[in-house]
C-alpha cells in the first residue's frame, strides 16, 4: 500500500509573530526559579492554556514517573504500588504542587461513556449534559463512585492529556512504565478525593477546545547556570490569536537533577534500603525526557516550526 505523509494541517506561526506575542501583557510573568517547589508548579507543555506557566511534557506526573523508573533502574529493583505511594506522597511533600491535567474532549467522551450501557448502570442513571458537568463530578464524584470513575479515568481514551495518553498507550517507546503511570495517577485521584488537607496542592484543570499549536517554543535563560534565585519567565501558551507548545528545557533538566538528589539522598527514609547515585539517576532521567520529548513532538507537533527564544531580566 502506498502512503503519503501530509504536513499538519494548523496554522504555523513565524518568529516575528511569537516574538511579538511575548511583547503582549500579562504573556510572560517572572518567578524566582525556587518558587517552583513551593508556590508554583510546571505544567504542560499544551498549547491550550491561558495563563504564564513552566511548560515540562506532562508536567509533574511525567517528571515523577520518571524519576520512580530512573530510581529503579539504579537500584536495580521496581516498586509495588504501595512504595509508589510512599514516593508521591514524599514528592508532594517536597514539591509542595503537582499537576496533572485534563481536556474537554476526554470529558465529553468519559460522559458519553457513563451515560449509556455497563457504565449507566453504574451511574445509577445520573446524566451528564456537558463536558463541564463531567468534570465538576470526576473532581467531586461520591465515594461509591470513585473506584470505578478512577478505573476509566486511567483508559487512554479518557486521559486529556496528549503526552500522558502516548506514554500509557505505547510506554516501550518511551521507557515508560504502565503500572507506574496508573499507580502515580490512582495516589493523585485518592488524595484529590479523599485528603482534603493535601487536595489544595493538586492541580487538574480542564483544558478548553481543540489544540491549534503553529509552533514549538523553546524558552531558555541567558545565564550559565541556574540557581533557586534565577528569574526564569512563565508564559502563556495561548491567548486566543496565537497557541504553541511552551517548553522550558533548562527548567526541566534543573528541577529533574534537584528532584532526583533529594530522592537519593532521603530515599532510605523513604523507601526501605534505598541507596542511589543521584549522577546516575538525573543521566537516566534525562534519556527517559529527551526520549519522550522526541516521540511527542513527532506524533503531536510534525511538520511545526520549532523556535528557541533566550530571555533574560
Amino acid at each position: 500500500m502506498k502512503t503519503t505523509c501530509l504536513p499538519n494541517p494548523r496554522k504555523t506561526f513565524s518568529q516575528e509573530e511569537i516574538a511579538a506575542y511575548f511583547e503582549k501583557k500579562d504573556v510572560v510573568r517572572w518567578i524566582k526559579l525556587g518558587d517552583l517547589l513551593t508556590s508554583e508548579y510546571d505544567a504542560c507543555v499544551d498549547g491550550r492554556a491561558m495563563e504564564p506557566l513552566i511548560g515540562n511534557p506532562g508536567g509533574d506526573v511525567s517528571r515523577l514517573a520518571e524519576v520512580v523508573i530512573a530510581v529503579g533502574a539504579v537500584a536495580g529493583r521496581h516498586f509495588n504500588p504501595g512504595e509508589i505511594l510512599k514516593i508521591f506522597d514524599w514528592y508532594l511533600g517536597h514539591v509542595g504542587r503537582f499537576y496533572m491535567h485534563t481536556d474537554e474532549h476526554a470529558m465529553h467522551h468519559l460522559a458519553e461513556f457513563l451515560n449509556e450501557g455497563y457504565g449507566a448502570k453504574r451511574m445509577a442513571g445520573k446524566k451528564f449534559h456537558t463536558p463541564a458537568e463531567m468534570y465538576n463530578f470526576v473532581t467531586n464524584p461520591d465515594p461509591r463512585s470513585q473506584v470505578f470513575l478512577s478505573r476509566y479515568l486511567l483508559d487512554p481514551r479518557f486521559v486529556g492529556c496528549g503526552h500522558m495518553k502516548l506514554m500509557m498507550t505505547n510506554p516501550q517507546l518511551y521507557g515508560m512504565s504502565e503500572k507506574v503511570l496508573r499507580s502515580l495517577s490512582v495516589a493523585f485521584f485518592d488524595m484529590m478525593w479523599n485528603v482534603p488537607e493535601k487536595a489544595g496542592q493538586l492541580a487538574y484543570p480542564m483544558l478548553p477546545g481543540d489544540h491549534k499549536e503553529g509552533a514549538v517554543v523553546n524558552i531558555v535563560i541567558k545565564t550559565d547556570e541556574l540557581t533557586d534565585e534565577t528569574m526564569i519567565p512563565m508564559v502563556a501558551p495561548t491567548d486566543g490569536s496565537i497557541s504553541m507548545f511552551v517548553n522550558h528545557p533548562q527548567v526541566v533538566k534543573y528541577l529533574n537533577k534537584k528532584v532526583a538528589y533529594l530522592l537519593a539522598k532521603e530515599g532510605g527514609s523513604v523507601i526501605k534500603d534505598l541507596n542511589v547515585d543521584p549522577d546516575a539517576v538525573v543521566a537516566h532521567m534525562e534519556h527517559l525526557q529527551n526520549e519522550g520529548v522526541r516521540q511527542t513532538v513527532s506524533a503531536l507537533a510534525w511538520g511545526l516550526p520549532v523556535y528557541t527564544f533566550e530571555m533574560g531580566k
